[in-house]
């Protein structure tokens, strides 16, 4: 059974939004304004860590990459965050 997670942030005039479905294999969407710009795929049963690229769409575009990783073994929630222009922000998960 696969399992699903969104997290989701909005910056200025744009948002952010990665989906990861978790099953034998597992996807991972990253949208930005609505629209995809990346996606990866992972075998096996749940994502330890792994990193996606993107840009914001302004003049001019500005990179940022989406880092996921899991908490420690108290808590093995699985969490997003965004790098952008020297900043980290969690992105949170949407319920």
């Amino acid at each position: 059974m696969a399992r699903l997670h969104q997290f989701h942030r909005d910056l200025g005039d744009h948002s952010v939004t990665v989906t990861v479905r978790e099953g034998v294999t597992t996807e991972a969407m990253l949208l930005v304004d609505g629209r995809e710009v990346g996606l990866q795929r992972f075998h096996g049963h749940g994502l330890q860590y792994a990193e996606l690229s993107g840009e914001l769409p302004d003049e001019p575009a500005r990179p940022f990459t989406v880092h996921f990783d899991r908490g420690p073994q108290e808590d093995p929630a699985l969490r997003c965050s965004l790098d952008l222009e020297g900043h980290r922000w969690p992105l949170p998960e949407s319920p």
